[in-house]
Order: C-alpha cells, then sequence, then structure tokens
C-alpha cells in the first residue's frame, strides 16, 4: 500500500460527545444585507457524534494550527454540520461555546473540524 504524503491522516478517536448547534436569529435589512438581530437562536443540528480535545490557541491540531481564541477542537463527520458557520453557537453537555473556526481537516469533505471557545 503507498504512503500518503503531505498530510498527516490519523483517525478521529472515541466519538463519545453530542453537540448541537443554534443559528443566530437574522433579518435582512432594506439594502438585501442579513443582520444578526435579537430574538431566539434557531436550532440547526441535534446530537452530532464528536470528539472533544482540548487545545491552545496556536496549538497544531489533525495538521492544522488553532485559532489564537480556540479553548477546544471538535472533530466529526461533516454531513450533519454542513450549514454551521462562525456565526453559530455550539452547546455540548449544558455548556454554550462561539464557534472560531470551521475546517474541512482532509480537504476532501471526510472530517469537519470545528474550533470552539467558552463564552462568558
Amino acid at each position: 500500500m503507498a504512503k500518503v504524503t503531505g498530510f498527516n491522516r490519523k483517525r478521529i478517536g472515541r466519538r463519545n460527545n453530542l453537540a448541537s448547534f443554534d443559528a443566530p436569529p437574522t433579518a435582512v435589512n432594506e439594502y438585501g444585507q442579513v443582520e444578526h438581530t435579537t430574538g431566539t437562536w434557531a436550532r440547526i443540528v441535534t446530537g452530532w457524534p464528536c470528539e472533544m480535545v482540548d487545545a491552545g490557541g496556536g496549538e497544531v491540531v489533525n495538521g492544522f494550527q488553532t485559532t489564537a481564541k480556540t479553548q477546544k477542537v471538535l472533530a466529526g463527520d461533516p454531513a450533519l454540520v454542513a450549514q454551521v458557520t462562525e456565526a453559530c453557537r455550539c452547546i455540548i453537555s449544558g455548556v454554550t461555546y462561539g464557534i472560531t473556526a470551521v475546517r474541512d481537516v482532509s480537504g476532501d469533505g471526510r472530517t469537519k473540524r470545528i474550533e470552539l471557545r467558552g463564552i462568558k
């Protein structure tokens, strides 16, 4: 079997966390631009199985450097979280996190990586 070069392909560990994602309330203004408004957040994903890793800002996880404010990194299948963006928020075990980055780890759509920071 040929060795894959240029990327460190490691298997994701246990996906023992279930993450839910909420999208912020939005409205279209008079110029046709989407604005964030006050109101109720809408649940867009419930029960996404993922692996959660503690990480510090600037640390390299799965071949990519994390952003400066990252505290945790999630990894899992991309199918359920295709509509998750940095504007959304994540809830795991009752703790709410903001999203600092959403990335395709392998570049071929097999694994989605979501970086989180705690919300005060």
